[in-house]
């Protein structure tokens, strides 16, 4: 019989991702405002479009888990958490924070329903 040893370790990692990307922003919001030049409606938004992505993962997330199974949902968690923090690393306006905060958020959602 052979063992699979990534879902076991992508359960707990995309636990830890979203309780950081949920907490790493706060500490960091004037920073981040003051180096993109973002406005407190830009930045609000930015907070709180990760829950947008959240819930449109965690619709889609048992059907894409029976369709493909969970361990393709699983590994399309970890591409889209992947793409997120790539985006939010690298990108340079509004956009790409936005972007990267709305996948990571598909992600998690993905995973909230596959992992459980």
């Amino acid at each position: 019989m052979k063992t699979s040893y990534k879902p076991i370790l992508t359960s707990p990692k995309s636990k830890i991702v979203f309780k950081w990307v949920t907490h790493q922003s706060s500490p960091a919001e004037s920073g981040i405002m003051e180096d993109l030049g973002l406005s407190v409606a830009a930045y609000s938004v930015f907070g709180s479009i990760m829950t947008v992505g959240g819930m449109i993962g965690a619709i889609l997330s048992g059907r894409i888990a029976d369709i493909l199974g969970r361990r393709v949902a699983m590994l399309f968690s970890d591409i889209f958490c992947t793409f997120g923090w790539f985006a939010i690393a690298f990108g340079k306006d509004v956009l790409w924070l936005d972007l990267g905060r709305l996948s990571i958020g598909f992600g998690i959602g993905l995973i909230s329903y596959v992992a459980s």
